[in-house]
């Protein structure tokens, strides 16, 4: 038994058809922006050791963050955890930027 083609081949077509928009829609998804949390130092040694410029670390950190979170902040969601809370202290620190 002899099975004709033309329904073969328009059955193959529209599979191929079918295919080829869910791999579209699939391609068509768009992914969460990943979540990085920069969980930073701001004790006493990063805020009162001055560098050669008079700058302390805290201050090139900060300007580091800024420089970041301002070049990736459309692809990437940004936390900042800062420790100690208070200067000087001797705690977990809070979150400054959720």
């Amino acid at each position: 038994m002899k099975l004709p083609l033309r329904p073969f081949l328009l059955s193959l077509a529209v599979s191929a058809i079918a295919m080829a928009v869910l791999a579209l829609g699939a391609a068509a998804q768009e992914c969460p922006a990943p979540q990085v949390m920069l969980s930073v130092d701001k004790s006493y040694s990063m805020v009162n050791s001055p560098l050669s410029d008079g700058s302390s670390k805290w201050d090139g950190a900060r300007v580091a963050i800024k420089n970041i979170v301002r070049k990736h902040s459309d692809a990437v969601d940004f936390g900042v955890h800062v420790f100690p809370a208070v200067n000087d202290a001797c705690d977990s620190g809070t979150v400054a930027l959720p």
